[in-house]
Formats: structure tokens, C-alpha cells, sequence
């Protein structure tokens, strides 16, 4: 199911937009719809996880799309790239945001419902794909224990998970003997380097999340602080046997 946040003020267009898609797009599923800036904003701050698509209106109160865009972009919220399709009867404001990297496609409601339904549907067809995806659900399994993507040894973690995943012996492989050194050669680092790295993303993981998500995703006691090999395990043990 594809997770879809509505930006637009405009209550009827809106409602004609998404009871057409829910009529005829099953793997659609609306999360929510707002009708100002302000809000909106709000919900990415709360509900960043639980959204896959943005179809944002350009004139709006309060903050305006393009303020929603930059918002998006300094803030770095890079799942939302490739993610934004911009729906807006302002031809001036669309000729500033064409070169956005967040937006999936831009679309004048001047041509009708059925031109954006269909970028909207094509859109989630993406997005249903990319969800199945191993490289997907492993970024999503961190982003549920706060990690932060803006640290470089989130993303050696990551690499580390799928390197493991995609091995049949993945419980008996050693970090810094099997791993560190394919990340260290790739990324031209030394292995010690790598190795702090994670490590460091992984305490400022620790210090960012919930210790009740943390109990409850790990089953360790309160205050224990997760390792990245149990980090490691944990998440694979979960996208291979839905623990």
C-alpha cells in the first residue's frame, strides 16, 4: 500500500482527486489531507515514516508550496525525493520549482484531472516497487530507530545489512574481518574508519530514540545500549522472517 499526504486548499478538487483514485487504484491509500502550509509542515515533522507520496498545491495559506519544497530540502528529508508531484494552476510559480530534485513531475490543473491521475498512478506503481525492495525496507528499519541519514556511518550501516543479507551464512560473518574491508575498499576509508563511523551513528542513534522503541524493536533491557552487530542481526532477522 502506497501512503499518499494531499497539500492543497482547495477542498473540491481534492476530494474529486482522491475518490477517483480510490475507486480505481487499490494500492493507493490516503493519509491525509491538509489545506494550509502551516499544517502541513507539521505533518512531515510528525508523520515523515508513515507518507511514500506528496501531491502538493503551490498557493497556499500560511506557507506556500515552494516554502513547503525548501522546507523539505533544508531539512534534508531525502525520502521524499522523486516523491513530489506539484499540482497548481500558477503558471509562474511552476516555472521555479521544474528543477527541483524532490519532484517526481509538475502538472497544470488547467489540463484536467485525467493528466494528473494518470502521473499519480504511475507514480505509486514506483513506489510499490521500490517498497518491495530489499535496499527500501532496510532504510525504512533504520528509520524507525531514528537513524540519521545525514551521518556517513548510516549509511555504512546500511551497506553493511545488505552486504549480510545477501550472504546464506550471514550469523557467522565477522564484521571487521568480512565486511569492513569490501566498505573500506569501496569508499577508498581505512577499516578503522569505517568501523568508528557506524558506531558513532549508532550512540547517536541510541541517544535519539525512545528507549520503549528501543526495548521493544531489540527485546533488550532498559538503558542497554544496542551494538552494530546486534543492530545488524536484528534487522535482518526481521526483513527474513517478519519478527
Amino acid at each position: 500500500m502506497v501512503n499518499v499526504l494531499v497539500i492543497e486548499d482547495n477542498f473540491y478538487y481534492s476530494k474529486s482527486l482522491i475518490n477517483i483514485l480510490a475507486d480505481t487504484n487499490p494500492k493507493m491509500r490516503l493519509c491525509k489531507i491538509s489545506t494550509n502550509g502551516k499544517e502541513a509542515i507539521e505533518i512531515l515533522k510528525n508523520q515523515e515514516n508513515a507518507i511514500d507520496i506528496i501531491l502538493l498545491d503551490l498557493k497556499l495559506p500560511h506557507y506556500n508550496g515552494i516554502e513547503i519544497l525548501n522546507y523539505i530540502k533544508s531539512n534534508n528529508l531525502i525520502k521524499y525525493k522523486n516523491s513530489i508531484i506539484v499540482i497548481s494552476g500558477e503558471v509562474e510559480l511552476l516555472t521555479q520549482i521544474r528543477n527541483n530534485p524532490y519532484l517526481y513531475s509538475y502538472i497544470n490543473k488547467m489540463s484536467g484531472l485525467d493528466n494528473a491521475l494518470n502521473e499519480i498512478n504511475k507514480l505509486i506503481e514506483i513506489k510499490e516497487e521500490e517498497k518491495s525492495s530489499i535496499e527500501y525496507r532496510v532504510v525504512e528499519e533504520l528509520r524507525k530507530l531514528h537513524y540519521n541519514f545525514l551521518y556517513i556511518g548510516t549509511k555504512y550501516l546500511e551497506e553493511s545489512i545488505l552486504l549480510m543479507y545477501n550472504k546464506d551464512n550471514w550469523e557467522n560473518i565477522k564484521l571487521e574481518k568480512d565486511i569492513y574491508p569490501i566498505l573500506s575498499k569501496k569508499h577508498k576509508k581505512t577499516v578503522n574508519n569505517i568501523k568508528t563511523n557506524i558506531i558513532n551513528a549508532t550512540d547517536l542513534m541510541y541517544y535519539d530514540c525512545e528507549s520503549k522503541i528501543l526495548n521493544e524493536y531489540f527485546k533488550i533491557c532498559e538503558n542497554e545500549k544496542p551494538t552494530p552487530k546486534i543492530v545488524i542481526s536484528t534487522v535482518i532477522d526481521k526483513l527474513k522472517y517478519n519478527l
